[in-house]
């Protein structure tokens, strides 16, 4: 959690009571509308850079001594936390600043600059080395985005031994993110000679780099936690769809595998089929709405009318609003 960056007591009119130890109280509550509605409250503003990006929070005691009580026991929390600052070692006081240091708002945005800056040099040498007809210019354009990538990478890589002195041990080997950064950083050393990687793949390792800014913004984070929390409820969701779409598959092979064998002779064949439809494509191309002598292929459109309302209609919207 976040170490409160100011804790007030409310009383009657606004005014302050008693106020924890060493904490700021320079910024009056005055601004309130009515402050008899935060009779008996404590008033929690955390840190800008903490996990609650610096909320106010407010929390409301039934009576005056229980406010009393909280008071006391906040601040009795306080100077626990002085002392078991004050017994940290050399070591561990070393550690406490680098990871403050490295979770700080500025040294995150300036090394999510670096890898949207390097992301943006992938593109570039993507268009570049793909446009050069000539051997000997692409190798020299070749050449000095690898040098370019050789600086990017020992950067990332001081950033990643940063990280690790700071959270060592435990909440650095528990936050998957590290991982992530251990994955990037050491697949970025690999190729660079160390194994022989094609040039494709090195480019590949190298575009990957985009993913740990994911880590660097709290929101993108968000999101990426939401997306993961998902996957089981989607998963679900597309197993009934997989299914519906396979009983298509089964009866379009039943119905019409003789006479239109180009996408209905086999179950693989009838599925690409159903799918295309699924993906967007309007109709099965072999299947015709009308025959040669112009009458309407009922067999055929009930087939299809039926799996595009079942499946576009239906299945899909339901499973985008359950999700």
């Amino acid at each position: 959690g976040d170490e409160p960056r100011r804790v007030n007591w409310l009383e009657r009119g606004g005014e302050y009571g008693r106020q924890i130890p060493e904490m700021k109280s320079d910024d009056p509550l005055d601004h309130l509308d009515d402050p008899n509605l935060y009779f008996h409250c404590i008033q929690i503003e955390t840190i800008a850079e903490g996990y609650n990006s610096g909320r106010t929070y407010y929390l409301k005691a039934e009576r005056e001594d229980l406010c009393h009580k909280l008071v006391k026991d906040l601040s009795r929390l306080s100077k626990a936390s002085r002392r078991r600052r004050e017994e940290l070692t050399r070591f561990q006081r070393s550690q406490e600043r680098i990871r403050k240091m490295y979770n700080s708002e500025f040294y995150q945005k300036v090394s999510a600059l670096i890898i949207i800056a390097n992301f943006a040099q992938s593109i570039v040498e993507a268009q570049l080395v793909g446009a050069r007809d000539d051997a000997d210019v692409r190798d020299g354009i070749e050449e000095l985005f690898t040098n370019v990538n050789m600086g990017v990478t020992l950067i990332f890589l001081v950033e990643l031994i940063v990280n690790a002195y700071g959270h060592w041990f435990k909440e650095f080997v528990n936050n998957p993110w590290s991982w992530l950064d251990v994955f990037v950083v050491s697949t970025s050393l690999l190729s660079f000679g160390m194994m022989k990687i094609p040039t494709s793949v090195i480019r590949f390792m190298r575009a990957i780099r985009i993913v740990r800014l994911f880590n660097r913004f709290t929101e993108l984070r968000k999101l990426i936690t939401a997306l993961t929390l998902s996957i089981l409820p989607m998963f679900n969701a597309f197993m009934i769809l997989l299914l519906i779409l396979s009983i298509y598959a089964i009866m379009g092979v039943s119905f019409f595998g003789r006479e239109y064998p180009d996408d209905f002779m086999v179950f693989d064949r009838a599925f690409i089929a159903l799918f295309r439809i699924t993906a967007g494509d309007t109709w099965v191309p072999s299947l015709p709405v009308l025959y040669d002598n112009g009458s309407l292929n009922w067999r055929g459109a009930s087939f299809v009318i039926s799996y595009i309302m079942v499946v576009n209609w239906i299945i899909l919207q339901v499973i985008s609003i359950v999700l």
